[in-house]
């Protein structure tokens, strides 16, 4: 008897394995209003690639600076003039998706948010209800890599 053939596997973040309709967030992800942010760090990941460890002592005044300046400031301030923007996940480089799976985030992942501190450094983490819980420390911009204008 033949061997039936298993279907191809798709990938976790890959577009068809979300649902067709539109996704209702359980817990809203909003940018409206005058919600000033909040800062959550029990979701850091001590143990990958973009371990907070990595941010130089000298930075780590530079960084929380930010965090205190963002504060006077509402969501939908930052994410229109700071460089800060909410990422679909589909877009970060693989190794990070991976790590997401690892760390069992994967319902976080259309929340995915990165904060711009200075240059080429981002703050990551997942933006859920004015709350910022913080991820990662992207000192070179890896995460998710922009594409250099007129190339």
């Amino acid at each position: 008897m033949p061997k039936k053939p298993h279907p191809k596997k798709v990938p976790k973040f890959d577009l068809r394995n979300r649902p067709d309709t539109a996704k209702e967030p359980r817990i809203g992800v909003s940018l409206e209003g005058a919600t000033n942010p909040v800062w959550r760090f029990s979701h850091m990941d001590w143990d990958g690639p973009w371990c907070p460890s990595k941010c130089k002592d000298s930075g780590i005044r530079e960084v929380l600076a930010r965090l205190a300046n963002f504060e006077s400031m509402s969501w939908q301030q930052i994410h229109s003039g700071t460089g800060s923007h909410v990422v679909d996940v589909t877009g970060i480089i693989k190794e990070a998706r991976d790590r997401i799976i690892h760390l069992k985030k994967e319902e976080w992942a259309d929340n995915l948010c990165s904060l711009r501190m200075c240059g080429k450094e981002r703050l990551w983490g997942f933006l859920r209800s004015g709350i910022f819980h913080l991820l990662w420390w992207d000192p070179e911009h890896q995460v998710f890599p922009s594409k250099k204008k007129n190339t």
